[in-house]
């Protein structure tokens, strides 16, 4: 019994080695996750309210389900209750949440299945923004995006919703974008950075705190080579493998300056209460 019991545990162990060591990319959304195999396959797990999983049901997951049978798979990016996906033959496909026409497919309805965004076979880069947003960058450098644009973070010069890819600006540049909390970040392939949308925090990192509803470049260094935009604040990496983050901004600085103000006013009160005839330059 005890050999049979030993000989259970070492198949088990080596099952566990080997499924944890086929994976190539992995990224986690709002509350899931989404990963894909050596051999190409998509699989996801967690929250499944909005149909995020693709699996075809809206059940939450506890464990790692395999969505479909292709070994196409390239790249994955998951968002707020949606996922985005490319296939090794360029084609684009989205599944999840799309009250904001997040995936793409031109309509405003919740997916459950993966389905295939418009039928171009050329894109190269995906990412899910963290509000219900898109973007996507296709072979020829060209930006495209798409969801949720209410503080202009589709990068398009309007506020209005899009329920399939636009082009952003005309540039055919573009090497990575990155998708934050109402904003976003990318990259150009002469080392420029470039952001849009939300801004009460200086996230777009353009020594300001006012919004932009197109691309604008922050700063005027030419070497940066990666760029990753949070919920509010962003990191990014330059050519000589230096890590960069937000500093203090106006927002922050005006802040700064009211508790200053404030505690010289509470200076001068207690100087007038306790030393009468006094007063503080």
């Amino acid at each position: 019994m005890r050999k049979i019991f030993v000989i259970f545990v070492l198949i088990f162990f080596i099952n566990n080695i080997s499924f944890a060591q086929c994976w190539t990319s992995v990224t986690s959304g709002a509350h899931h996750n989404i990963a894909i195999k050596e051999d190409g396959t998509l699989w996801t797990w967690g929250w499944n309210s909005s149909g995020e999983l693709g699996d075809g049901t809206n059940i939450d997951k506890y464990f790692p389900v395999q969505i479909g049978n292709s070994t196409n798979w390239k790249d994955v990016s998951a968002g707020d209750n949606f996922c985005l996906a490319i296939m090794k033959n360029g084609t684009l496909w989205s599944f999840g949440n799309n009250n904001f026409g997040q995936l793409g497919d031109g309509t405003f309805n919740n997916k459950n299945t993966v389905t295939q965004v418009g039928t171009d076979s050329d894109w190269v880069f995906i990412s899910c923004g963290d509000a219900q947003s898109s973007y996507g960058i296709k072979q020829n450098g060209t930006l495209w995006a798409w969801g949720h644009n209410a503080i202009g973070q589709l990068g398009d010069s309007t506020v209005i919703n899009k329920n399939s890819p636009v082009q952003v600006g005309s540039d055919s540049n573009w090497q990575s974008v990155n998708g934050g909390g109402f904003y976003a970040l990318a990259t150009k392939l002469n080392g420029t950075i470039w952001g849009w949308g939300k801004n009460n925090n200086g996230q777009l990192g353009d020594s300001t705190n006012v919004g932009k509803i197109s691309p604008i470049q922050v700063g005027s260094s030419t070497n940066w080579k990666k760029v990753s935009a949070g919920f509010d604040h962003a990191i990014a990496i330059k050519q000589n493998n230096t890590l960069w983050a937000g500093v203090p901004v106006f927002s922050e600085i005006v802040q700064l300056l009211e508790k200053i103000i404030q505690f010289k006013l509470e200076l001068i009160l207690i100087g007038l209460i306790f030393m009468p005839g006094a007063y503080i330059h």
